[in-house]
This record gives structure tokens, C-alpha cells and sequence, in this order.
């Protein structure tokens, strides 16, 4: 099986935890993280020891298989299109688009595209779903 590489557009701590399980996952390699900030390019380097790159067209020219977008949420549809329209499947954290006209686009790359949720691992929302399932609140549901 051959290596997969991934890489990384964004520098803050969802990027960080992407790059630290990269890291340790056989089989993957982080091969750069696009940073649009000298100073957290340069610590994001020396921490993950990852080349760091400034444009979309130095991200792509190692040729990924994978982008991972972690940017702030209003960002974060246009940047997940345009490495989808650049052909690279792409792995975005939510929400998926902000408009309804986005999340429709959005499901139109069915096998391009997917979305990570990253809440569920963090503590207070373990800590909301233990108290959920402990049935201290009674039946739960939602719409």
C-alpha cells in the first residue's frame, strides 16, 4: 500500500491535532501546512517538523490526496471549493456552509468532499452526552 499524503491548509489547534495524528498514523504523511502568518508558519514548522507554504498552488505542487481544511468557519467553504474545484479530495471541519445555497453545493460533491465534526471528542460535549446518557434528564430527542 502506498503512502498518502495530506496536507494541511490552516495553523491553529484543530490543525494542530490533524497534524499530530498524521504524525503517528502509519501508512500518512503530512507534506505541507499552508500558514498565512510568517511567525505561526515558522512555529508550526519547528513543532511538526512539516514544510509550511504561503499559496494554494505551493500546497498542491505535492500533489496530495488529500487536503485537510481547518480554517475559521466563514472561511471555510470557499476555501474547501477551491481545492475541490482544483480536483483534491477534501476534508473540511463544520459546519459545511454557512447559507443554504452553500450546503447545497456542498452535498453536490458527494465523493469529493467530506465533513469532520470534531466536537464530540472534546470534553464538555462527553460530558453533556454522559449526563444525557445516564437518563438524569429523562427522554432526550431533537428535531
Amino acid at each position: 500500500m502506498s503512502e498518502k499524503k495530506i496536507a494541511l491548509v490552516g495553523s491553529g489547534w484543530r490543525a494542530e491535532t490533524w497534524a499530530r495524528l498524521i504524525g503517528v498514523l502509519p501508512g500518512f504523511r503530512l507534506t505541507s501546512v499552508l500558514v498565512r502568518n510568517a511567525q505561526k508558519a515558522d512555529r508550526f514548522s519547528a513543532r511538526f517538523g512539516v514544510k509550511t507554504v504561503f499559496s494554494e498552488e505551493a500546497l498542491l505542487s505535492d500533489s496530495p490526496d488529500l487536503v485537510l481544511v481547518c480554517v475559521p468557519k466563514g472561511d471555510n467553504f470557499s476555501v474547501t471549493e477551491r481545492f475541490v474545484r482544483a480536483g483534491v479530495k477534501t476534508l473540511c471541519e463544520t459546519p459545511a456552509g454557512i447559507t443554504e445555497e452553500e450546503r447545497e453545493i456542498f452535498s453536490s460533491w458527494e465523493g469529493k468532499v467530506r465533513v469532520a465534526e470534531q466536537y464530540p471528542l472534546q470534553p464538555r460535549f462527553r460530558a453533556l452526552s454522559a449526563l444525557i446518557s445516564s437518563g438524569s434528564l429523562g427522554r432526550v430527542n431533537f428535531l
